[in-house]
């Protein structure tokens, strides 16, 4: 849904590669799950952002390696209050961490603005969103919009996109109007839990 609302960057088409690290339920091979997905991803320099990875088990391992590629990471579903620290410039998350979580989120995704876009979804799809698929929306719409604002277009007429810029625009996400209230990214990467604009979203219906 983001990108079709998106339509584009610059007059260029968005393109999304899913890649499965399967890491969720902590298997045996969940570090090299998650390495291996990393490696994928930033080998081609095509994909300028990623909105993952679903789970936190092998993802810090995995931060290390989109780091040194200045890769960009937005998760709207990984809780470790680690993970921050494994990727310091690069890894953000529209949801809070383990120690807020579980009241947080069944107050959020009963926030107007998140019931809209639920019903929304479902008109379009045919069937509800996941859990979380609402704080994904808002991962990608922030990081679509960021793109556009680090891009540009060169003489030869490609599209130059600035990962560095990208990455600090995204950490420095502040009152964002997401379908999850709104989003305020801190200095470490982790979403900021917002009592005021919770309470202001809970009263906009």
């Amino acid at each position: 849904m983001a990108v079709d609302n998106h339509g584009g960057v610059l007059g260029f088409p968005i393109r999304i590669n899913s890649v499965n690290a399967a890491t969720c339920g902590n298997p045996p091979n969940a570090v090299s799950a998650a390495t291996t997905a990393a490696y994928r991803i930033t080998a081609n320099l095509q994909n300028l952002a990623v909105l993952g990875q679903v789970c936190s088990h092998g993802f810090a391992q995995a931060l290390a390696i989109y780091q040194k590629a200045g890769t960009v990471v937005v998760s709207g579903s990984a809780t470790n209050p680690a993970l921050p620290a494994a990727g310091p410039t690069v890894f953000n998350r529209t949801i809070v961490d383990d120690n807020r979580v579980d009241d947080w989120y069944p107050e959020i995704s009963q926030l107007p603005g998140d019931l809209a876009w639920r019903l929304d979804y479902t008109v379009k799809f045919g069937a509800p969103p996941s859990d979380f698929a609402d704080l994904y929306y808002d991962a990608a719409d922030i990081v679509l919009d960021d793109i556009a604002g680090a891009s540009q277009v060169d003489a030869k007429d490609d599209l130059i996109v600035n990962r560095a810029a990208l990455a600090t625009a995204v950490r420095n996400t502040s009152d964002y109007p997401g379908v999850t209230c709104s989003v305020t990214i801190d200095s470490s990467g982790d979403r900021t839990d917002d009592d005021a604009a919770i309470s202001t979203c809970a009263g906009s219906g």
